[in-house]
């Protein structure tokens, strides 16, 4: 009875429902009190959301004096799942008190003392935890991170040394603490501990390789290339796994910068090698797509795949190989071998779509996507591309029902509203788009896009009044507020109230100094009134007078860029720079200049190092990734550019100039169908600073 009452616990574990049942009615049959059957029953209602009947069963087992950690595990669970926060801790506590040992149990009450800061009562969990099991790192790298958080920088530190120092083998606990400390943007004591590690051990190519990927992440590739280049010489066995990977990732990079003939022949002594090598078969494979050579493009993916199966990347490109040979079939082949490896994943379902459309077989495209949403029906993402998709298809009632559908499932996630809001607007149905988005301003006043979007509905409608009126109520509440200030400048600067719009522009910009959209409005307002001169001599002023006033730094180099004095627009985001290390605004503004106008390698070294510098102060925004990706690109590394901007979309996927510059990358690549739906999507916004770039690109496409 005991085993198959472990039998039915794991086949709870992978919710085996059914068999887990059959365990449980089986033992308690034969015995009607099996604690441990009992366990597994109130288990099986646990994960079946059947909390009433779970709670029940579970404290009659406690109230017995039954006390395995799971039962207690449970019962926090339904606890916290009701709200019950400190009912639910305090059952834990309880658990604790019956089952020292238990790390499951400190694990999930430290998790939920992090969660509310508790800091203090969390890092004596942990401390507890290491006790029972000292010999595992990972638990003194949760306890150095809690100290991190508690501002106890100095404990963490110390920690982290008397692990290294205690180590059999320090290179290889150098390189997850490494990792730690770049994961906290510490990268300057990352790049310390590597370095300190191959001066006491030189030859260590792991070490090497861990400095070339902090390097190569916070200081761009050249340094990263020659650090990899050093260690080749390192070792005379070309057998050696490390220097196999050292090859490997040169090639990478090579790759990356269009170097192709060197990685080529650095794949090529992997592989003579190894011949069934994933990284450098997949490097190799690229190579051939880029090549355009589908054949070897195949034969190099069929070896990842064959040697990897679970590897989404190379499922994918198999089927970009079988594409370039006109085999589209095989393609779906390749992605449905995938999808029996990972049948939830989404990445392999939306390729799967997109060959559907491109050979126009839509409902075969469109089952893929319901899947996807019908395996993860929360991905808003998920969601909102089957709605775009349908909407395409001429099928706007589904569209609509579908987001309808969303805003009532999730009133306070504003992409519904918005999404809806622009197929009415598609649609020509102003009055239905603005009715949508005062729904979503009475239910998330604070989103600065439901806003925007709104009073630009007003607007289009002819309504200034009532865009006026709810920015003015705004303001009315907080006149400092930078959206509503810089939204009512815009419709001062239409209105031509250029002093007016200056006041405004001034508040939002005084707000918030890094936003960049009330900087440009500032400057076309002195533009507009012929007074560019006089407020460049302004904010000359504002900076003499406080040398560190970051807002008159960022108007000035819109001044300066507006007006065509690019090389003065330059140096003022490198004098900004100078005073704030940290505004990502004049490190991203100037990689964009430098890159758009530089002339020289020294000006493209430039412009990646302010982008990548940019990237590491605000590595989320899609802007700022949009400008790494096209530094990428203008630098003809393809694929780096490819992978930056196909990030910056997943987190701004209607941005018309992502999609633009995504366009412009995957023509490079030569995967046109792929790059005419980004243009197309681009060009369907009315106003952007490159259009007319993107309608010549469109023009030669066509």
């Amino acid at each position: 009875l005991e085993a198959r009452a472990e039998a039915g616990h794991l086949y709870l574990a992978v919710r085996q429902l059914d068999k887990a049942r059959s365990e449980f009615a089986y033992i308690l049959e034969k015995q009607p009190r099996h604690e441990r059957a009992r366990l597994l029953e109130a288990g099986v209602l646990v994960v079946e959301e059947k909390r009433d009947a779970a709670l029940q069963q579970l404290r009659k087992l406690k109230s017995e004096g039954y006390a395995d950690p799971q039962l207690f595990l449970w019962l926090a669970a339904i606890q916290l799942s009701e709200g019950d926060e400190e009912g639910g801790r305090q059952i834990l506590r309880e658990g604790i008190s019956a089952n020292p040992d238990s790390i499951n149990l400190r694990g999930m009450l430290t998790r939920r003392l992090i969660q509310s800061k508790a800091y203090d009562e969390a890092i004596a969990q942990v401390k507890k935890v290491i006790q029972i099991e000292p010999e595992k790192k990972a638990y003194k790298f949760m306890l150095a991170s809690l100290y991190w958080d508690a501002g106890q920088k100095d404990d963490a530190h110390a920690l982290l040394e008397k692990l290294i120092a205690g180590a059999d083998e320090p290179a290889m606990v150098r390189i997850p603490v490494a990792e730690f400390y770049t994961n906290l943007g510490e990268e300057d004591r990352a790049l310390s501990i590597i370095t300190t590690g191959i001066e006491q051990d030189p030859k260590n190519l792991k070490l090497r390789l861990a400095l070339a990927g902090i390097q190569r992440a916070v200081r761009g590739y050249d340094q990263a290339k020659a650090t990899l280049l050093g260690a080749i010489d390192l070792t005379k066995d070309d057998a050696d796994p490390d220097l196999l990977r050292v090859k490997n990732e040169l090639a990478r990079i090579d790759l990356a910068r269009g170097d192709i003939e060197e990685a080529k022949v650095l794949v090529g002594e992997v592989i003579a090698v190894n011949g069934k090598d994933v990284d450098a078969q997949f490097t190799a494979g690229q190579i051939y797509l880029r090549e355009r050579d589908g054949v070897n493009a195949v034969s190099a993916f069929r070896t990842v795949v064959a040697e990897k199966p679970d590897f989404i990347g190379g499922h994918l490109h198999l089927a970009q190989a079988h594409l370039l040979n006109m085999e589209k079939q095989l393609a779906v082949n390749a992605l449905d071998n995938g999808l029996s490896v990972n049948p939830d994943n989404s990445q392999l379902r939306n390729a799967m779509a997109r060959i559907y459309s491109a050979e126009k077989d839509f409902d075969s495209a469109e089952k893929a996507l319901r899947k996807i949403v019908e395996k993860n029906p929360r991905d808003l993402r998920a969601v909102a591309d089957l709605a775009d998709f349908l909407f395409a298809q001429k099928k706007e009632g589904e569209a609509i029902d579908i987001y309808t559908q969303m805003i009532k499932a999730q009133p306070k996630v504003p992409a519904g509203y918005l999404k809806l809001a622009a197929i009415y607007r598609a649609q020509e149905k102003n009055p239905s788009a603005v009715a949508i988005l005062e729904q979503g301003y009475r239910n998330v006043p604070e989103t600065p896009q439901i806003l925007t979007e709104l009073v630009k509905s007003y607007l289009a409608g002819g309504k200034t009044a009532k865009a006026m009126e709810i920015l003015e109520a705004r303001l009315a509440a907080n006149d400092q507020e930078p959206i509503a200030n810089n939204l009512l400048g815009e419709i001062y600067l239409v209105q031509k109230r250029y002093d007016e719009a200056i006041l405004v522009f001034k508040k939002a910009v005084d707000n918030r100094p890094e936003w960049q959209v009330p900087h440009n409005n500032l400057a076309r307002a002195y533009l507009a009134q012929g007074k560019a001169d006089e407020a460049i001599a302004r904010m000359n002023e504002a900076l003499r007078q406080n040398p560190r006033n970051k807002a008159a730094y960022m108007t000035l180099g819109h001044l300066y860029h507006k007006g065509g004095q690019l090389e003065k627009a330059i140096d003022v985001y490198e004098k900004a720079l100078d005073r704030h290390p940290d505004l990502w605004p004049a490190a991203n503004n100037l990689a964009y200049l430098l890159i758009d106008n530089g002339d020289g390698q020294g000006r493209m070294d430039q412009a990646l190092a302010m982008a990548l510098r940019a990237i590491k102060l605000q590595p989320e925004r899609p802007d700022v990734i949009d400008t790494l990706g096209w530094v990428y690109y203008q630098r003809g590394e393809t694929d780096l550019a490819i992978a930056e901007l196909e990030k910056a979309l997943e987190r701004a996927p209607d941005s018309e100039i992502i999609n633009y510059h995504l366009a412009m990358a995957l023509m490079k690549a030569n995967r046109t169908s792929e790059a005419r739906g980004m243009l197309r999507k681009a060009l369907a916004g009315e106003d952007f600073p490159e259009r007319d770039d993107a309608q010549k690109a469109w023009d030669t496409m066509s």
